[in-house]
């Protein structure tokens, strides 16, 4: 079951694809966020939100897809407001997930040893 905050995020979002919002129309995710009641600290990650059961179920429901959330900020990536763009640059990549931290593997060096002492 969605929040209140979440019916909120959504029903921005959908006048944002709609049209009928131009007051909103540049928003990114973190700006909606902010504008449905979520604090900062919450808005700074907005993927953890807009990939959240609820969000996913009411979003689903006003038939808004990924698809529409990804052109929206295609449109703020190509705005003139720099800052804007890098913040919906940075939620693409994460939408894509192609923003994932970078693992580190460290293969067992006992392994390795083993070869270099064993004398042939």
């Amino acid at each position: 079951m969605p929040t209140i905050q979440q019916q909120k995020a959504a029903k921005i979002l959908l006048g944002i694809v709609s049209g009928s919002d131009s007051e909103n129309k540049n928003a990114t995710q973190k700006e909606i966020l902010l504008k449905a009641g979520y604090s900062e600290k919450s808005a700074k990650q907005p993927c953890r939100v807009f990939e959240s059961k609820g969000m996913k179920e009411i979003l689903k429901e006003l038939k808004i897809t990924k698809e529409d959330r990804l052109q929206i900020l295609g449109k703020i990536l190509h705005s003139a407001d720099k800052r804007s763009a890098i913040a919906a640059n940075q939620e693409i990549s994460k939408m894509l997930g192609e923003y994932a931290p970078i693992k580190q593997e460290i293969d067992d060096i006992r392994t390795d040893r083993r070869e270099i002492i064993t004398p042939e």
